[in-house]
């Protein structure tokens, strides 16, 4: 009874590290955490939170209270909603960085999938973002009849 009670306790001390490694988080103040925390304050419409992780030359050198201002119309005209978002790679040198994403978003016209190249610098020990290059790779129309998607509609 004694032998088997330490061998169950040895086995636990073996096993518990691993079902207790989980991968780290990012820094709070990394690349990865700035362009995931901007895309995320964007979704929640949360235009003053998302100015704080991007330069005043991505702002277009507008105050935060007029860059809230622009961004909020520019959202109330195009209806979109974030679906999906990963990162997919951050490239690191120095005080800049390349992120690079993927993701999908519901728009007026339809679901559109995307791939996102955000450049960031190091200002102050703060990584912010200073530019991106948004590339839609497909939007499927909302179409009542799907057929049209595979040119099989209107005969």
């Amino acid at each position: 009874m004694k032998k088997s009670g330490i061998i169950v306790i040895l086995i636990l001390l073996i096993a518990i590290p691993s079902f207790a490694h989980k991968t780290p988080f990012p820094p709070p103040d990394s690349p990865y955490q700035t362009v995931n925390d901007y895309v995320f304050a964007l979704k929640e419409k949360n235009f003053n939170r998302a100015y704080q992780y991007i330069t005043k030359r991505f702002a277009g050198n507008l105050t935060e209270e007029n860059w809230v201002f622009w961004m909020s119309l520019a959202d109330e005209t195009s209806g979109w909603e974030l679906l999906e978002f990963k990162i997919l790679k951050v490239n690191v040198a120095e005080d800049i960085a390349l992120v690079i994403s993927r993701g999908s978003m519901e728009t007026i016209e339809g679901q559109m999938l995307m791939i996102g190249n955000y450049l960031l610098k190091k200002k102050k020990s703060e990584w912010k973002i200073d530019g991106k290059d948004i590339r839609e790779l497909i939007t499927i129309p909302e179409n009542e009849d799907e057929s049209d998607i595979y040119g099989q509609g209107d005969k």
